[in-house]
Order: C-alpha cells, then structure tokens, then sequence
C-alpha cells in the first residue's frame, strides 16, 4: 500500500452506515495491528448500541479513533523505517534497535506492551 494511503478517513461513517478496520484506516502489516483494531473497531458500536447510544457514529468515532491514531503510529514508523535508502539497511538498523532495548529488559517490557495494547480504547478494558 502507498504510504499516502494510511493513516484515517475524514469520518468513520455516515447515518445507517460505520467503517471498521482498513476501510477506516488502512496499516501496514506491522504486528497484525489491522486485525487487532478491525476487532476493537467491531466491539464499540455493539457495546455502544447494547447500552441504546443515541449518537452511536459520533461516540465511536471519539472512542475509537484516538486507540487507531497509537496504533497508526506503528505503521508510520515502519514505513519511516522501510523507505530508508537500502545503503543504510532498514533490517540491520531495526536489529540493532531491537539489540540495544534486550539490555534494558524492563525498557523492553515496556515498549512490547505499548505496542501490544495501542489499538485499546478504554470501552474495552
């Protein structure tokens, strides 16, 4: 996909209608965040119609774009990362990273959790 491509649509949706997953905001492959937000993006609008939302596209639109924006974040860098020219090795540059965060495992941790848990909005939890 083009990088000019990802990133979120001006809305989620219209009356009768919601976007989820791609459709919404396209991602790179990086960590199956497409799936992981598709799930999440599912979820809201059932919670929100189970408990009879009355603003059901605006609710989710606030509730769930601020958890894809994070998760974008993933696939801004990896494209960031992949379009490097190949004479600095975007794959030798992202071992080297992945090398130095083993040294400080709490740092690690971290970061894995970040990444794991981006595509969560609070509803969900």
């Amino acid at each position: 996909m083009h990088p000019a491509r990802r990133g979120h649509v001006p809305r989620y949706g219209v009356d009768g209608a919601i976007l989820i997953g791609d459709a919404a905001h396209p991602v790179t492959p990086v960590g199956g965040q497409g799936a992981n937000m598709s799930v999440a993006d599912a979820c809201v609008p059932a919670k929100l119609a189970l408990s009879n939302e009355r603003n059901l596209l605006e609710e989710y639109e606030r509730l769930r774009r601020p958890a894809n924006e994070r998760s974008l974040e993933f696939s801004k860098w990896a494209t960031r990362l992949w379009s490097l020219p190949e004479w600095c090795g975007p794959v030798s540059l992202f071992q080297m990273m992945l090398r130095g965060l083993a040294h400080y495992p709490a740092t690690m941790r971290h970061a894995l959790q970040t990444a794991a848990t981006a595509f969560q909005t609070k509803i969900l939890q």
